[in-house]
């Protein structure tokens, strides 16, 4: 599973055969068929390890975060030890997000009914029913937008690579500057400011930010 996930990561799904994973291996391409019933169980046992390494950290963040912004707030810190332990995995959403094939579907499928729906947009709609985040805020758009900035950071790496090179990308620092955005006003309301209970609101985001 290790040296078929690293090989999906690099070519895709489509770009990887049966031959390849067991080249790599020095073993009978039936194999796969033994363990796997195919490369499609191959691939969905890979998917479904990617994603239960990440519910097993965000299950955590949950437990020990139950305010929506503090929740918010913490796995915006944990997202690079996340993606460290899963390096795989922000290559592979990366890849499936634009042309997803029915295995990468079913997969995120499984994943997100795991938490009702989606985590992030459920966690945006504790936050607007207990008037931390702007309740004019879209919750499906607004999970959306957060898992690509969240978990394609591989393409910020890129794409600061070839456009950058004079800068040394760091993932703690890409997702301090994604907390500061985020906390800085695309879920604050601004008409919270005014008022004790947005006093309080700033006091954290100045705190979650610092």
């Amino acid at each position: 599973m290790e040296v078929a996930t690293a090989l999906f990561a690099q070519h895709g799904y489509n770009g990887v055969s049966v031959r390849d994973i067991c080249s790599r291996l020095d073993v009978n391409c039936s194999t796969i068929s033994y363990y796997f019933k195919g490369k499609k169980g191959l691939y969905m046992s890979i998917l479904k390890a990617q994603f239960e390494a990440y519910e097993n950290a965000l299950d955590t963040i949950i437990s020990n975060n139950p305010n929506p912004f503090e929740e918010l707030t913490a796995l915006c810190d944990r997202l690079g030890d996340i993606h460290a332990q899963c390096p795989h995995l922000s290559v592979i959403s990366s890849r499936e997000s634009c042309h997803p094939s029915p295995e990468y579907v079913e997969a995120l499928s499984e994943h997100e009914a795991k938490y009702q729906g989606g985590h992030l947009a459920e966690l945006i709609r504790a936050g607007q029913r207990q008037g931390l985040f702007g309740a004019d805020i879209n919750p499906i758009y607004a999970s959306r937008i957060l898992s690509m900035v969240f978990n394609s950071q591989i393409i910020a790496r890129s794409t600061c690579g070839f456009l950058h090179p004079e800068v040394r990308f760091s993932d703690a620092e890409y997702y301090a500057t994604v907390k500061a955005i985020i906390f800085n006003g695309l879920l604050q309301p601004p008409a919270l400011s005014s008022d004790a209970g947005g006093l309080a609101l700033c006091r954290a985001t100045q705190a979650a930010t610092a």
